[in-house]
């Protein structure tokens, strides 16, 4: 009999503990999402007396993040932990989940994945789909957990755009951001350059054209913790792009010659003579319009292209002669002037076998020097 009555009086006493028990741990499992059939993130907390006694039942530890985040991701991070001693996480901002987190010193750890990766070569753009997770390290057999209220606060970048963001991630815990280029002419180096206004197929940027960037995400969680993530990206300059493209077409046309002068009596290198080429050679402008469907660009690209000897360009010789870029293959017409000689106009054509030109003047006699210059004299305007 007192048996009997022992045995209702452990019933009635038991029932208001498992009400406390359940109203507990009810509100904590709505903003992480229930992956498998892993132990409640609470269980720890109100274990019985044989899981108490367990000793197998041991924390999981984390020290190693070799496989937490995929392509994209620019550093290998430890995501941010929350402890008991973060005073961020508000009361009643996260209902009794964050009370929960706060007052069982457990220290949460996150991570952001890049879901997918959308490329517009059409737009610039690149849009990510980024899926936050959760990992309680202390507490057994629980995985990492899809986070389903995370909220994206912030992008910063040295060269980033955010075009568009949805805050909140949605039910499968999915966050989009779209990313383009801040400089007006910077594009992502998976623009391909005939859409860029560069028509060409064979020539490849220069790798010292293409620059990394590093976009930084920073995301709160329901505990009101931060955590961020990192995304590098390359991207290039378009006009620079065009500069090295009007080098790449031009440069094999051109022929460094040297053009060297000689005094035809005693066979001494002849300095201060003025060496005129004439001659229509294709201008730049000319020999890169094809290639471009972007009329700014191409002036640009015009402008900084390699220099050439063109119509009644003009250079002076030193004792080594003068090194000429000619336009190649071409006919100049080639003149060469000195005072105190008489001057040589000859027809030359520039191709692969003309690497030097040598030239003899005749010096003029002293009495004709002294007559050409009687005569400017007689001639020159009186003051």
């Amino acid at each position: 009999m007192l048996k009997n009555k022992f045995l209702m009086l452990l019933t009635i006493l038991s029932l208001p503990l498992m009400f406390l028990f359940q109203c507990s741990t009810g509100g904590y499992q709505d903003w992480y999402a229930d992956e498998g059939k892993e132990e409640d993130l609470l269980g720890g907390l109100f274990s019985d007396a044989e899981n108490t006694n367990d000793q197998s039942a041991q924390p999981v530890t984390s020290g190693k993040w070799d496989n937490w985040y995929n392509e994209g991701a620019a550093d290998r991070q430890t995501p941010a932990r929350m402890t008991s001693q973060d005073t961020s996480a508000k009361p009643g901002t996260a209902g009794r989940a964050s009370d929960a987190i706060a007052a069982s010193k457990y220290s949460p750890e996150f991570k952001v994945i890049v879901v997918d990766e959308q490329k517009s070569i059409a737009e610039n753009h690149i849009t990510l789909l980024l899926k936050s997770s959760v990992h309680i390290p202390e507490i057994k057999n629980l995985g990492w957990r899809t986070l389903k209220k995370a909220r994206l606060t912030a992008i910063d970048g040295d060269d980033v755009q955010a075009i568009s963001t949805t805050v909140d991630a949605d039910a499968n815990g999915v966050i989009a951001a779209t990313i383009a280029p801040a400089g007006k002419d910077e594009l992502f180096s998976f623009i391909p350059l005939p859409r860029a206004g560069i028509k060409t197929a064979r020539f490849s940027l220069p790798h010292d054209l293409l620059s990394m960037h590093t976009a930084s995400f920073s995301f709160t969680a329901p505990t009101n913790q931060s955590y961020g993530f990192q995304y590098s990206y390359q991207t290039f300059n378009i006009e620079s792009a065009a500069k090295a493209f009007a080098a790449y077409i031009i440069e094999p046309k051109i022929r460094q010659v040297q053009v060297t002068i000689y005094d035809a009596e005693t066979h001494f290198p002849i300095s201060g003579a003025v060496v005129t080429l004439d001659g229509a050679a294709p201008s730049p402008l000319a020999l890169l319009s094809p290639y471009f469907s972007n009329t700014e660009l191409l002036v640009s690209a015009a402008g900084a292209a390699p220099h050439y000897a063109d119509s009644k360009s003009q250079f002076t010789s030193n004792s080594d002669g003068v090194l000429i870029p000619c336009y190649a293959p071409f006919k100049y017409t080639l003149r060469i002037v000195h005072p105190d000689y008489f001057f040589i106009e000859k027809g030359i054509t520039i191709d692969d076998n003309t690497p030097t030109l040598a030239f003899y003047l005749t010096r003029r006699p002293e009495n004709v020097r002294l007559l050409e210059k009687a005569s400017l004299t007689s001639r020159a305007p009186t003051k």
